[in-house]
C-alpha cells in the first residue's frame, strides 16, 4: 500500500508573528481588533498570573472575570474605530476594554472564538508561493 504524499505542515503551520503579536480582525463596520492567539506566550503569562495564589484552582466565582481579564490584558493587543462617549478612543487601554467586555458579553465571546481558531493564524502558503 502506498502512503499518500501530504505536506502536513501546510495544514498546521502557524504565522508565529500573528500568534504572538496579534492580527487585525474586523469586528463591526469600521471597527477592528488586533487579537493574539489564545496559546500565545503573553496570554499564557496572563493566565498564570491570574491563577497565582490559587493552588487548588481559580474559584468558580472568579473564573468568568479572569477569562475577561485574559482577553483584555493578554489576547487583545490594539483597537481601531472604537468610540467611547462619542469620542474616538485613545490608544488601546486594557482597563477600558475590560469594561467593554463586561458590558458586551457577545464581544467577549466573539474575541475568544477568534483567538482559539487555529485557521485564523495559519501561514498563507499561496502568498509564500508567489514570492
Amino acid at each position: 500500500m502506498t502512503k499518500p504524499n501530504v505536506n502536513i505542515s501546510k495544514f498546521f503551520r502557524s504565522d508565529r508573528d500573528a500568534v504572538e503579536n496579534g492580527k487585525w480582525f474586523p469586528v463591526a463596520p469600521g471597527i477592528e481588533l488586533k487579537i493574539r492567539k489564545a496559546t500565545s506566550k503573553k496570554a499564557a503569562d496572563i493566565r498564570r498570573k491570574l491563577a497565582a495564589g490559587f493552588p487548588a484552582g481559580i474559584p468558580e466565582e472568579m473564573q468568568h472575570e479572569n477569562g475577561l481579564k485574559n482577553l483584555a490584558y493578554g489576547i487583545i493587543v490594539d483597537w481601531k474605530g472604537i468610540e467611547i462617549d462619542g469620542e474616538e478612543a485613545p490608544e488601546y487601554d486594557a482597563d477600558l476594554m475590560l469594561d467593554l467586555l463586561n458590558d458586551l458579553p457577545d464581544l467577549a465571546e466573539f474575541v475568544a472564538s477568534i483567538s482559539i481558531d487555529d485557521n485564523n493564524y495559519r501561514v498563507d502558503d499561496t502568498a509564500t508561493a508567489k514570492n
